[in-house]
């Protein structure tokens, strides 16, 4: 489990990013993080992997321990964290970019164990056949992919994973959450931010919602109280068959 208790994060003295964040992920579950443009979705999981570190009393804690108190190897080994966009200039090959998940394992001597995690990583995100390409000749959904399966090949059991819906088609989003549910049963515990609210409800288990910093809803995301809340904050109103509409009062 991971332990979010009393996060504020500043950008400057006057700026809050996040303030007072209090909220529990649940070990092998699915938890979506939505809310507006700007709300500190992606600040609170940077926060969660340690790119960003409390500074204060705040805590966040693994499984009873101080994040603060991993080092970079032992965090890398439970935390995988994929960002929401990515981009390189050079013509690495997608077998390549896939093996940087390994490193905390072979620390630049990849074994047999290695290579068969490379590219069983790339066959669970189905993208074998690109393994000799450069990524610099991806589609955006296909580099998307490839570092799905960086942080896949990685052996963790925690997933921090920004925004990997946004640039899949409908087939490989659909893919990717029933690969999600899979590893879920398996132990894994996935945290995603979200912006397909309807997609939200219906594979998670939990949903925070947040809004200029602040959770302004957290608990299932089967509790119909979870759609109100979304309503309320994005002044939208839904249909039975999850399409979210403006609501013009």
């Amino acid at each position: 489990m991971i332990n979010v208790n009393n996060l504020t994060i500043k950008l400057n003295v006057k700026t809050e990013i996040l303030s007072r964040i209090s909220v529990d992920f649940e070990q092998a579950k699915i938890h979506a993080v939505v809310g507006p443009n700007g709300s500190g979705k992606t600040t609170l999981l940077k926060s969660i992997v340690g790119i960003y570190e409390p500074t204060g009393k705040e805590t966040i804690k693994l499984n009873g321990r101080c994040l603060k108190d991993f080092n970079q190897f032992e965090r890398s080994l439970a935390i995988s964290y994929v960002e929401s966009q990515h981009s390189c200039p050079f013509a690495y090959t997608v077998r390549d970019v896939i093996s940087w998940g390994r490193w905390i394992h072979h620390r630049g001597r990849p074994t047999a164990d290695d290579k068969n995690a490379v590219e069983k990583a790339a066959d669970t995100m189905g993208i074998t056949s690109l393994l000799d390409r450069a990524i610099t000749t991806l589609s955006t959904g296909e580099l998307k992919k490839t570092h799905l399966a960086l942080s896949l090949s990685s052996g963790a059991r925690y997933f921090v994973w920004d925004e990997p819906f946004a640039p899949l088609d409908l087939k490989s989003s659909a893919a990717l959450a029933e690969l999600i549910k899979r590893l879920t049963l398996e132990g894994a515990t996935f945290i995603i931010s979200c912006h397909d609210l309807a997609m939200a409800l219906r594979f998670t288990d939990k949903l925070s919602l947040l809004s200029s910093g602040q959770i302004r809803w957290h608990g299932s995301s089967l509790d119909p109280e979870a759609i109100s809340a979304i309503e309320r904050e994005f002044n939208v109103k839904s249909r039975r068959d999850g399409i979210y509409f403006s609501d013009p009062s």
